[in-house]
């Protein structure tokens, strides 16, 4: 009987879907729109220097690619508030609530540089959704 009972009040926390990650335990928006300002100045930060780490360890086995030192420029003038306020604006659409923070990183990015179009941007952002669709935690 007590077996029984340890069932039932431990699984549904055992089968339940983790709705603040993607199936590769990164955050996505639903923790976004959960996290305090202060907490998510620090992850952004965090997050630039891992890609900063990233660009660095790439550069040393001569395979610098193009696509990750273009994240890691920041665009003129840009701080961290705008990406802030950019992560804000993307998660606050229901539909993008599943893309993880790190692809959502490259969307801001080029959205905060200004070097594509509308409809580039939003043709990258349904690809984030269908990305995301695929890698929902079940």
């Amino acid at each position: 009987m007590k077996a029984l009972l340890l069932v039932l009040v431990f699984s549904p926390a055992v089968f339940a879907q983790n709705l603040y990650m993607d199936d590769s335990q990164i955050a996505n928006g639903r923790f976004w729109r959960e996290t305090p300002h202060i907490a998510k100045m620090m992850y952004l930060i965090g997050v630039g220097h891992g890609l900063q780490i990233a660009l660095v360890r790439a550069g040393t086995d001569g395979k610098c690619p193009e696509k990750l030192a273009s994240i890691v420029d920041a665009p003129p003038g840009a701080i961290i508030d705008d990406y802030e306020k950019e992560f804000d604006k993307l998660y606050s659409d229901g539909e993008n609530l599943q893309i993880n923070i790190l692809l959502a990183w490259s969307y801001v990015d080029a959205k905060l540089k200004g070097n594509l179009t509308r409809e580039q941007l939003e043709k990258m952002l349904i690809g984030l959704r269908q990305d995301a669709a695929r890698h929902v935690q079940r």
